[in-house]
C-alpha cells in the first residue's frame, strides 16, 4: 500500500506534467462557448479559434520544442497528435455536444502529458513555476526523513 506522502508526491508530480494544460483546456473552452446546431454539432469556425488557441499556448510554453518540430527535428510531437486522433477516434459515433459531455477532454489532457514529454525529449527547457522547486524539494526530504526515521524506530 502506498503511504500518503508517496501518493501526495505523485499527485504533484502529475499535476506538474500536465501543468501547461493547453489543448485540455482549449477543449474545454470550445464547449463551454461554442454554440451547438440542432444535430450536435459544434460550430466550427469557433472550435477552430479555441484549438488555434490551444496551439499557440503550446508554442509559448515550449517554444524550443515548437521550434525544431517546425524544422523537423521533433517528430515525438507528431506521435501526441497521432495518439489524440486515435482517442478521439474512439468517440467517433458520438456528437461534438455529446463528446463535451461525456469526457473526451481526457483525450486532450493525454495529449497534454505527451507534449511535455516530447518537448523535454526535443531539449526544451522545462522549468517548474516560481515556489514549486522548494515545494517539490520539501515534500521529497520529507518523505526520505520520515522513511529513515521509520526504519530507525
Amino acid at each position: 500500500m502506498l503511504k500518503p506522502s508517496i501518493v501526495f508526491l505523485l499527485l504533484l508530480i502529475f499535476g506538474l506534467v500536465s501543468a501547461a494544460g493547453c489543448a485540455e483546456s482549449a477543449y474545454r473552452k470550445a464547449c463551454a462557448s461554442c454554440p451547438f446546431d440542432a444535430n450536435g454539432k459544434m460550430d466550427k469556425n469557433c472550435y477552430d479559434s479555441y484549438q488555434q488557441s490551444g496551439i499557440s499556448c503550446i508554442a509559448q510554453v515550449y517554444p524550443i520544442a515548437t521550434a525544431k518540430h517546425a524544422a523537423g527535428q521533433c517528430p515525438q510531437i507528431d506521435r501526441c497528435a497521432e495518439e489524440l486522433r486515435s482517442c478521439l477516434n474512439i468517440y467517433s459515433e458520438y456528437t461534438d455536444k455529446e463528446k463535451c459531455e461525456i469526457g473526451t477532454a481526457q483525450c486532450f489532457s493525454e495529449a497534454d502529458s505527451c507534449v511535455f514529454y516530447a518537448a523535454a525529449d526535443c531539449g526544451e527547457k522545462i522549468e517548474l513555476p516560481c515556489g514549486l522547486s522548494f515545494i517539490l524539494l520539501f515534500v521529497l526530504l520529507s518523505v526520505l526523513v520520515g522513511s529513515f526515521l521509520k526504519n530507525v524506530n
